[in-house]
């Protein structure tokens, strides 16, 4: 390659260095764009994602929040969510006396206040999550329809246990929902979607700084031109990363009612003659709904429909319909 090639690539080499140093994440320096050339690319740094499953009436539903760490340790979250249908599915919760964990000064937790407070907590697991150690975690409601989930990884400040490290993926926390029990099968819409909201919803570093935070970094190609580079950066073309964290919603889908299946496990078997036995004789619990136990249609559940489980059980007889 000539000599005269070289050079003028070294040039252009130059250029974006000086553009990138002078030009990082907290720089405060006025972008102008002289040309009409931007080109945005979004950079994700995690992903959130609840996933979709079934859930059955009168059931506890364990519904797990997906993490996939990409660039930054992790020492704390906040998940802000809504159900979408409170009438199919809610959050059950008990009244406590608790700890809670607040931010000396917001958004930069480097400093962590503990107070007495009084929360409706919402049954909620750790086991076998990326958190498990984790020394604080919680999920709390706000009338059964907004839930919020929080985890500080070290309250202590004894430096253990260790934050979700970059490229680490898994269950950051499991969260158990209540579903319905009378949900008629004539009600054709049956799925309940997780809003994860993305005003409520935080991430923070191993120092306390909100993760990706909320500078996008600013590189210009090779014809820019740079004046005063403390205060003033012209661009006749322009190319944006903006860190984000990309945000996957998820279902709980209601199946509809199989007459007899009263455990809700998909198969007739002993199990359901059991319950309906225990039902029937013994003032057991009803199942839920009662329809999938009252297989004769006569608004009861005793013998008649016991007998017909049976039959459908053990003697290949007629699978029971449902009334309507």
């Amino acid at each position: 390659m000539p000599r005269n090639n070289w050079i003028q690539m070294l040039g252009i080499v130059a250029v974006l260095i000086v553009c990138a140093a002078l030009i990082p994440a907290s720089a405060e320096a006025t972008i102008i764009r002289t040309g009409e050339d931007t080109t945005i690319y979004h950079d994700t740094v995690l992903t959130v994602d609840i996933g979709d499953t079934l859930g059955s009436p009168g059931t506890g539903v364990p519904v797990s929040v997906i993490l996939d760490n990409l660039t930054d340790s992790v020492q704390g979250f906040q998940l802000s969510i809504t159900l979408s249908r409170p009438d199919l599915m809610v959050y059950e919760s008990d009244t406590i006396a608790t700890t809670c964990y607040e931010c000396a000064n917001p958004p930069v937790c480097d400093e962590i206040i503990e107070e007495a407070c009084t929360l409706a907590v919402v049954p909620s697991t750790t086991q076998g999550t990326l958190v498990q150690q984790w020394d604080f975690t919680q999920a709390n409601t706000f009338g059964g329809l907004n839930i919020r989930l929080t985890g500080i990884a070290d309250v202590d400040g004894d430096q253990y246990p260790l934050p979700i490290v970059p490229f680490v993926q898994g269950v950051l926390i499991k969260v158990i929902g209540q579903m319905a029990c009378e949900i008629p099968d004539s009600d054709s819409d049956r799925v309940v979607t997780f809003d994860i909201n993305t005003v409520g919803t935080y991430f923070s570093d191993t120092k306390g700084k909100v993760i990706p935070g909320n500078d996008s970094v600013y590189y210009g190609m090779p014809d820019t031109t740079i004046v005063n580079p403390d205060t003033t950066l012209l661009f006749d073309s322009l190319v944006v990363y903006e860190r984000r964290i990309r945000i996957q919603d998820g279902t709980v889908t209601v199946p509809y009612s199989l007459i007899g299946d009263v455990d809700h496990n998909g198969v007739f078997n002993v199990f359901d003659v059991v319950y309906l036995v225990s039902t029937a004789f013994r003032n057991g619990a009803a199942p839920c709904p009662f329809a999938v136990g009252d297989l004769n249609c006569d608004g009861t559940i005793n013998v008649f429909d016991v007998v017909a489980l049976v039959n459908h059980v053990f003697r290949a007889g007629p699978q029971p319909l449902p009334c309507s």
